[in-house]
């Protein structure tokens, strides 16, 4: 059954939440009254505080939400707010190109997956579908999700073991610098970035995704107006004089 209040869309245990200059300001969100439930706090009591735990790519974060002022909201610490890079829908032209959304699935009562979408959706239009291959559907303005939306995952999990986790412009790798720390860690770069698209397509992890670092991916996306390839940014890197790192 699905509840839509104000910039929230609530669709069982998918809640959509719109990005705006609030959560991005403010390391949090306002929880209308009438989707309290969806976060298991329509009994909280002025002043109380109610642990919870988001899971973003992997890695739990805590945060909490809290009763002030009749007012519910949603708060998070600074390590999942450099984590989801919401500083990137900083400014609000970009926000109005790229139509970034946070998409939460309710793991249980306390704990809540959590995804950036960086494209359009159209609360009314969305429905369940279901994706039995190895190549997966995004990046329509017109967002279409499963009932259990872990299934993107699967996208960025394939597109690891095929290419693995070294940056395919300058060769970074996290767990030879970094340690068991950086194991497993890479970005997941869209050779066809998402919101420039007018209808639905296939995505090939084999083809269309690409491991990138963190740095090299906010070169890839530092225009505005076109996406850099990652053959561009290598010659970059070539012409500048700038060695790639061959770990």
């Amino acid at each position: 059954m699905k509840n839509k209040s104000y910039s929230w869309l609530i669709d069982g245990d998918i809640a959509v939440k719109k990005i705006d200059k609030s959560v991005v300001d403010h390391h949090g969100t306002g929880i209308p009254q009438d989707i309290r439930e969806y976060w298991n706090c329509e009994n909280m009591k002025e002043g109380e505080k109610k642990k919870v735990v988001l899971k973003f790519n992997g890695i739990e974060y805590l945060a909490h939400i809290e009763l002030r002022e009749n007012r519910t909201k949603l708060l998070w610490y600074s390590n999942i707010k450099d984590a989801a890079e919401f500083e990137l829908f900083s400014d609000e032209e970009t926000r109005k190109l790229l139509k970034p959304y946070i998409l939460f699935s309710k793991i249980n009562k306390d704990k809540y997956g959590v995804e950036i979408v960086s494209q359009g959706i159209e609360f009314d239009k969305v429905k369940n579908i279901t994706v039995d291959s190895s190549c997966y559907v995004e990046g329509r303005q017109k967002v279409y999700y499963s009932t259990k939306y872990e299934r993107n995952g699967k996208c960025r999990q394939q597109a690891i073991e095929i290419h693995g986790c070294k940056c395919s412009v300058c060769g970074f790798d996290f767990e030879m610098v970094y340690g068991e720390l950086g194991t497993g860690y890479i970005e997941i770069h869209h050779k066809k970035p998402l919101y420039s698209l007018e209808e639905e397509i296939v995505v090939d992890p084999r083809t269309d995704l690409a491991p990138v670092c963190s740095n090299c991916h906010r070169m890839l996306h530092r225009r505005r107006n076109r996406i850099t390839t990652i053959e561009e940014l290598k010659n970059l890197i070539d012409s500048s004089k700038l060695p790639a790192i061959n770990i």
